[in-house]
């Protein structure tokens, strides 16, 4: 019926800070529409522990839409070649 299905758990430490857990999406991109179905997870990570990677950048366009489409993510962008990119 269209109602948001949410957190599925999180698991919290002594302190109660988040440290990982799943759901759903609660809201939709404003021009494609993700998928209100695909499992989430995430793993909160202690900053000084975490490490980063740069990716490249899809195209030289910023105006970049990211949706994902049977279990693999496509970025679309409408200002070049209006292609969509897995």
């Amino acid at each position: 019926m269209g109602q948001n299905i949410g957190t599925v758990f999180e698991a919290r430490d002594s302190d109660g800070q988040v440290l990982f857990g799943a759901g759903f999406m609660g809201l939709f991109n404003t021009h494609f529409r993700m998928d209100r179905w695909t499992l989430q997870f995430f793993v909160r990570h202690d900053d000084a522990e975490a490490t980063y990677e740069k990716l490249p950048f899809p195209s030289d366009d910023a105006g970049n839409y990211l949706f994902d489409l049977d279990g693999r993510v496509y970025q679309f962008s409408p200002h070049h070649d209006r292609t969509a990119r897995c």
